[in-house]
């Protein structure tokens, strides 16, 4: 079983899985695209990325509790 995530301190705020969902489905679609044209006459030869998605941890404008809600 995974760890509980703590209640964030600011409203509106859900903790990072929001992010790192998007972050993993962006990567899904664009790592190993090749043969697209792109708006603006632009040709994509191949977009490979250099490394999965990973967190960058927190800035200093981050939640006091964000630590918290890293996975393990």
């Amino acid at each position: 079983m995974g760890r509980a995530q703590p209640a964030s301190p600011l409203p509106g705020h859900h903790g990072p899985a929001p992010s790192r969902c998007r972050a993993e489905a962006i990567y899904s679609a664009l790592h190993g695209l090749a043969g697209v044209a792109l708006p603006g006459g632009v040709w994509l030869v191949l977009a490979a990325a250099v490394a999965a998605p990973a967190s960058m941890g927190v800035d200093s404008s981050g939640p006091a509790r964000a630590r918290d809600e890293l996975p393990p």
